[in-house]
């Protein structure tokens, strides 16, 4: 990663020192603001979610307390927590991991944070939430984006790419579509590449650890010359058609994921 990526990704916000983390949430540094929406949680009438890395495992909740001295959330699931709980366990075994994730929703925002399993504990069928010292808060907009890298592996095809591509990279990804770019070895075949916005095409998407086959729309076409070694290129912006709402859902959370690990990431040594 650049300077400047750095830079982008870790810029402090005005109001209360915050730091953006990728295009998709921030680290919140204000204990007041944190205290506030904590406070709130119990009184949105959305469900919030819990979830496993490779999403094997997603359970929805709400939260009946915050219990502000110690930090705990006091949640309930559609089913017993008991129940829910011995399937948290046996997915984690499953996957060989020992933390899962947790989209919080408030009243006037959402929030994001890791937790380990022994922040987690069961009650007489309540779950109880250990609040983690980081917790992140999604910005305001109508798709979380994640701006992609090589070192995620994410991969594109479709019938409408040319074979005289020289490579295709996919650049962001939402759970509403998706940003590509084409490379080309030069300016003439770089020109002739102009893909019909009109009609929907299939297209392929292997996320690592989430693939999908889905129609889709172009919504544009442009012309730029690529950042790292200024050869012609194409970007496109395609937007996935139908989605159905498990997709979206896991869609909105690998993009948390990976804005989450790319945070660490930064702050390693």
């Amino acid at each position: 990663m650049t300077n400047d990526d750095k830079d982008s990704v870790l810029k402090t916000g005005a109001s209360l020192a915050q730091k953006p983390v990728g295009s998709s949430f921030v680290k919140l540094e204000s204990e007041e603001r944190k205290q506030q929406l904590m406070r709130s949680t119990p009184h949105s009438r959305h469900p919030s979610v819990l979830w496993t890395k490779d999403r094997s495992l997603t359970k929805k909740f709400f939260v009946k307390r915050y219990v502000e001295y110690t930090g705990v959330l006091e949640c309930e699931f559609a089913g017993r927590a008991s129940k829910v709980m011995a399937e948290v366990d046996r997915e984690l075994d499953l996957a060989g991991v020992n933390d899962f994730y947790v989209n919080l929703r408030c009243d006037e925002s959402i929030l994001f944070f890791r937790l380990r399993r022994r922040e987690v504990k069961n009650r007489d069928g309540v779950l109880l939430l250990q609040l983690p010292p980081e917790v992140f808060e999604i910005q305001r907009r109508a798709q979380l984006r994640y701006q992609a890298s090589a070192a995620d592996r994410f991969q594109v095809s479709s019938s409408i790419f040319p074979a005289n591509a020289r490579d295709v990279r996919l650049l962001d990804v939402s759970s509403g579509g998706v940003g590509i770019q084409l490379r080309f070895g030069s300016d003439v075949d770089a020109d002739a590449f102009s893909p019909k916005i009109e009609g929907r095409f299939p297209f392929r998407f292997d996320l690592v650890d989430l693939s999908l086959d889905q129609e889709c729309e172009i919504r544009y076409s442009r012309r730029v010359v690529d950042e790292l070694d200024g050869s012609p290129a194409v970007r496109i912006g395609v937007r996935m058609v139908g989605l159905p709402e498990a997709i979206v859902d896991s869609i909105q959370n690998l993009v948390l994921e990976r804005s989450y690990e790319r945070f660490k990431d930064m702050q390693t040594p």
